[in-house]
C-alpha cells in the first residue's frame, strides 16, 4: 500500500506519542484549534501501530515515557521508505544525554522543550507549509 502526501484540503495528520495527559492534552487542543487531525498515543508500540497503519504527515514524540523512548520510534521510523522524510518533532521535559542529542541530530528530527507549545506548533506549520494564525 503506498502512502500518498496529504492533499492540501484534507487536514494533516499529526501523530502524538507523549505519557503526560496533561501536556499530551494540551498539545492536542492547540494543533486541533490550528486545523490538524490528530492521533494520541501513551506508548511506543503504539507509536509505531498508528505510523504502520495511517498516513500521518508528522510526528512528535517525548523522549522519556515509561514503555521507552521516542527515540525508540524514531529509528524504524526513518528506516521506513514512506515514512522516512516526514517531520518528526521531539518534544521532551527532560535534559537529554549527549547521545540522545545525537540520535535526535542524526535522524533530523527538532528539539523541542516543554511546556513550549507556541513555538513547536510555529514550526510545525511551516515544515508543513501551512498559514499561521496571527
Amino acid at each position: 500500500m503506498k502512502r500518498l502526501r496529504s492533499p492540501r484540503l484534507r487536514r494533516p495528520i499529526v501523530l502524538i506519542m507523549d505519557d503526560e495527559p496533561a501536556a499530551r492534552g494540551a498539545l492536542v487542543r492547540v494543533l486541533q484549534l490550528r486545523g490538524y487531525e490528530v492521533v494520541e498515543t501513551d506508548t511506543v508500540v503504539d507509536a509505531v501501530s498508528v505510523l504502520g497503519e495511517s498516513a500521518v504527515d508528522a510526528a512528535v514524540l517525548d523522549v522519556r515515557i515509561p514503555s521507552g523512548s521516542g527515540l525508540d520510534v524514531l529509528t524504524p521510523l526513518r528506516q521506513h521508505l514512506e515514512l522516512k522524510k516526514i517531520p518528526v518533532l521531539v518534544w521532551t521535559g527532560s535534559m537529554l544525554s549527549e547521545d540522545e542529542e545525537w540520535a535526535v541530530t542524526r535522524h533530523g528530527a527538532h528539539l523541542f522543550q516543554k511546556p513550549e507549545i507556541r513555538a513547536l506548533v510555529n514550526f510545525l506549520d511551516q515544515l508543513l507549509d501551512r498559514d499561521t494564525p496571527n
